[in-house]
């Protein structure tokens, strides 16, 4: 499990975008910056009652994460969060989970 998320910078604007998409959708910029972003803030959240696979038969925790540089992603929380809470990130197999930032 790797402390953080790797994110691409764009070279031309600047926006960090999670995961990589082939050309930037803020200015069509192709050249890309790797940048770990270790922490962020739950804007949204939302539990899952009815989970498939891993985890079936309790609920699961996902909120929406924004990062420094204003981007957002979908990480999975290890218990219930309220939106405006830091969150210390980390991502394993392409998978992100959002932890309590205790700092």
């Amino acid at each position: 499990m790797n402390e953080g998320v790797e994110l691409r910078r764009c070279t031309r604007c600047g926006a960090e975008l999670f995961p990589a998409p082939l050309l930037c959708p803020r200015c069509g910029g192709a050249r890309w910056r790797t940048v770990r972003a270790p922490r962020g803030i739950v804007e949204e959240t939302t539990t899952v009652h009815q989970a498939v696979g891993v985890g079936q038969g309790r609920p699961r925790h996902l909120a929406t994460v924004r990062l420094p540089g204003g981007g957002r992603l979908i990480a999975a929380l290890d218990e219930a969060l309220a939106p405006g809470t830091r969150v210390r990130l980390r991502e394993l197999n392409g998978a992100v989970t959002a932890r309590l930032d205790g700092s």
